[in-house]
């Protein structure tokens, strides 16, 4: 079958390029009707995420007409759609080769498409349209529909030939070289130009494709460096613990304790974070992949799926992204281990690594004198001898590291309707006397390094947070700025 299919596609070429390709409206009705079949494939990507996919239908239709009529511009026209529906086929595979560790492996085929690229795509291909257009016109003088035929003519021959290569899995290995021996024998095939150029203009034609083609690959090497997310880092006065925060509009920061901006990440989203002896790391991603920051916003490592921090070593974790082999490498980037290992645990036991202890469960009391109790109503506390501390009529409840109490009535449950919580959360001391007391609307956490108490009161989507010490004194008051707060974190071991 495949056979089949090889030889159809091959016919197809030497059918379009010597019956079809008068380079007269015959020539120019078969390209557009062409690039009509190309956008409707197209489309079924696009449609996915970008809005003005549907305009984009309408447009080898246009250039349809415009041709039959014979509309001056017209093969220009026809030139740029099929430039532009080029770059969008082979999308994926240059975001592939822009980000090779990029992050989108589910629906990859039409998520790396949006507005903004696709625009993108359409002022490229007019740009790129515009130049050749203007190199022809001084230059090689080759009637613009030869060059369009050639290049059709090769993609039915190379996908024709891979058909046929594909049982020996030469088509994939030598597809660069199987098109360009397809554009060879179709400009051979191709029936002479009734502009037939000279040949000084013809082999200047050939080099102007070679510069033109370096050119791309250099701009596409430099592009890969500039897209990377890039993470601004202002100057402030010394600080101590950084807080992660979001504002309305879905843009990550890291604040110091005196509320000052010390890191701006923009739309990244940062999964963890942790304190060295001479540096603060934190792994954030976007699509374009995963990422390893310092303090002071530069990137440590770009090449890595996933990172663990093991601070008692001064060392990450790091899978690799291309080999997805386990290594290690130091906080300042440099590989410590390379990439062998099948996983964490075969890595920490070759390499003789002290691996992190487990946190002790929020449910179990830290000092071991206290635990929580089941009851009809809901959870409580009570300790060793079974004497009640907190009352079971919780949502939940359990132990912070430095032994306070916190119940939570449900504050995560709200009235889509009236915008009020359910519940709230609260903190208690060990004999169950409130340190901040469970109230509506209101919950506390005791998530900060530096021992602050971590508020955030008020009715959804109009919270003030704020931050107490342990006298219950406010300390810093950060309002509405925020849509989200963390707590404050060490930035040295």
């Amino acid at each position: 079958m495949d056979i089949f299919k090889a030889l159809i596609f091959l016919g197809l070429a030497v059918f379009y390029l010597r019956v079809l390709g008068n380079y007269g409206r015959r020539n120019l009705t078969a390209v557009n009707v062409i690039l009509c079949r190309i956008a409707f494939r197209c489309d079924s990507d696009l449609n996915v995420e970008v809005w003005y996919s549907w305009v984009l239908l309408f447009l080898p239709a246009l250039s349809l007409i415009l041709g039959w009529r014979r509309t001056k511009g017209s093969r220009v026209f026809a030139v740029f759609l099929l430039i532009f529906y080029s770059i969008v086929i082979r999308w994926p595979y240059i975001y592939k080769e822009l980000f090779p560790c990029h992050n989108m492996e589910e629906d990859f085929g039409w998520g790396v498409y949006s507005n903004e690229n696709v625009a993108g795509m359409l002022l490229a291909a007019g740009g790129l349209t515009a130049l050749l257009w203007s190199l022809n016109r001084k230059l090689w003088k080759l009637e613009a529909l030869q060059v369009v035929n050639v290049c059709i003519g090769a993609l039915c021959t190379t996908y024709g030939a891979e058909l046929l290569l594909e049982e020996t899995k030469l088509g994939n290995a030598w597809s660069a070289a199987l098109f360009a021996a397809a554009f060879l024998i179709s400009a051979m095939i191709s029936r002479r130009s009734p502009r037939a150029p000279e040949r000084r203009r013809g082999v200047l034609f050939a080099v102007s494709v070679l510069v033109l083609a370096g050119i791309a690959a250099g701009g596409m090497a430099l592009a890969g460096e500039l897209v990377k997310p890039k993470v601004h880092f202002y100057d402030t006065e010394p600080y101590e613990y950084l807080a992660l925060v979001r504002d309305k509009e879905l843009n990550n920061y890291f604040i110091n304790e005196r509320g000052e901006k010390v890191l701006s990440l923009g739309t990244l989203s940062v999964y963890q974070q942790e304190a060295y002896s001479d540096t603060f790391l934190f792994e954030a991603e976007d699509a374009t992949g995963t990422y390893l920051f310092n303090e002071r916003g530069e990137c440590v490592a770009d090449s890595y799926s996933s990172y663990f921090f093991l601070e008692r070593e001064e060392l990450i974790l790091a899978e690799d992204a291309a080999s997805g082999k386990f290594g290690a490498i130091r906080p300042n980037g440099e590989i410590a281990v390379p990439p062998q290992y099948e996983s964490v645990e075969e890595l920490a036991q070759e390499e003789d690594l002290r691996m992190e202890e487990v946190q002790a469960s929020a449910s179990e009391d830290p000092l071991g004198e206290l635990r929580l109790k089941e009851g009809e109503n809901g959870v409580g506390v009570e300790d060793q001898k079974g004497r009640e501390i907190m009352p079971a009529e919780y949502v939940d409840a359990g132990f912070d590291e430095r032994g306070y109490i916190w119940v939570d009535s449900g504050r995560i449950l709200y009235d889509s309707i009236s915008k009020d919580y359910y519940g709230s959360r609260g903190l208690y001391d060990r004999e169950g006397n409130a340190v901040l007391a469970l109230k509506k609307n209101r919950a506390v956490w005791t998530d900060c390094d530096n021992g602050w108490f971590r508020v955030i009161e008020g009715r959804y989507g109009e919270e003030d947070i704020f931050f107490l010490d342990e006298n219950l004194d406010l300390v810093l008051d950060l309002g509405r700025t925020y849509q989200r707060v963390e707590g404050f974190q060490k930035i040295r071991r």
